[in-house]
């Protein structure tokens, strides 16, 4: 389930709920917000390339889902992003994505824990929050590729997705390799640092 909400023009909340979660579990305890990270890229690809890249060792090694908002300034001359993290071993998440003065939301990044089904693929709630919002998502893999899906992308079918080992369900998605400006990686692929411990994440496809 996802909920959008904005509080005026200058700052955006979004509280986005992942995977299974429902809106009885965030009434019960206060969903949390991403953490802002300092620093401002020149360009998107930057931005997350350093988001993934500061969470993808620990992702990976405690099996925790990470979130969070890449932002631009009017002018795209900027870019800022967040991150929020789930639970241990959880395929859910919520978090409230707050857009800085002077920037709005291009995009959200996430991604899927530990190997396993799925992992690789956009679930149903990543490919419907993408066209909710209009704006892209990025996914990084728990081989640390990175890969995008577009509002207007195609989704897998069921019988498709059920061949892949997530069940008969429509909405999940392969979506398209990350070829980032400036990087070496035809696919761009993580620089798994481990420095930073925040993030917010949807939840993988379910097996069947």
């Amino acid at each position: 389930m996802q909920r959008l909400s904005r509080n005026g023009p200058k700052f955006a909340w979004i509280l986005v709920a992942g995977c299974a979660l429902a809106g009885s579990a965030s009434a019960a305890r206060p969903v949390p917000e991403a953490r802002l990270a300092l620093e401002s890229f020149a360009t998107l690809d930057a931005a997350l390339v350093a988001a993934t890249g500061r969470v993808h060792e620990r992702s990976v090694r405690e099996d925790r889902e990470h979130l969070g908002g890449i932002f631009a300034s009017g002018d795209r001359a900027r870019f800022r992003y967040s991150v929020a993290a789930g639970s241990r071993g959880a395929d859910e998440l919520s978090a409230r994505l707050r857009a800085p003065a002077g920037f709005q939301l291009a995009a959200i990044w996430h991604n899927h824990g530990a190997p396993g089904t799925g992992r690789s693929l956009f679930s149903d709630r990543d490919t419907a929050l993408s066209r909710r919002l209009g704006v892209p998502i990025y996914l990084a893999t728990p081989a640390g590729a990175l890969r995008v899906f577009e509002p207007g992308a195609r989704t897998l079918s069921p019988a498709q997705a059920s061949r892949r080992g997530v069940g008969w369900r429509a909405g999940t998605a392969l979506g398209s390799a990350v070829d980032s400006p400036g990087t070496s990686a035809t696919a761009c692929r993580i620089a798994a640092r481990g420095r930073f411990n925040l993030f917010f994440v949807f939840g993988a496809p379910p097996p069947s």
